[in-house]
């Protein structure tokens, strides 16, 4: 996998309904700095319930395709970029207001 700029991250994810497309999703992506959220962008969705898997893509020019799987309160996932290489592995468990 390339050296992805990315390691150890803390994320935050958003996912909501996309009111912009018919059963698709949004998933609005932060990263945690100094405490403080930092947006880095949205992702449009569709998921998939019997597979649970969410696929997403950006609409920036260093777009990829993300892709997830949904296991209890974990999202597991990928990046790949340029229709071929694997960029980046996510790790993202779900938290409440409470547990943060």
């Amino acid at each position: 996998m390339p050296d992805s700029p990315c390691h150890d991250e803390h994320v935050i994810y958003e996912i909501a309904a996309d009111k912009t497309v018919p059963s698709g999703l949004k998933m609005d992506g932060y990263k945690v700095v100094n405490g403080e959220r930092v947006f880095m962008g949205t992702l449009r969705c569709e998921y998939e319930a019997p597979k649970k898997t969410l696929r997403c893509t950006s609409r920036r020019k260093d777009s990829g395709d993300w892709e997830y799987t949904l296991s209890g309160d974990t999202l597991e996932g990928t990046l790949t970029i340029n229709g071929k290489t694997r960029y980046r592995k996510i790790v993202a468990k779900k938290l409440t207001a409470s547990s943060r």
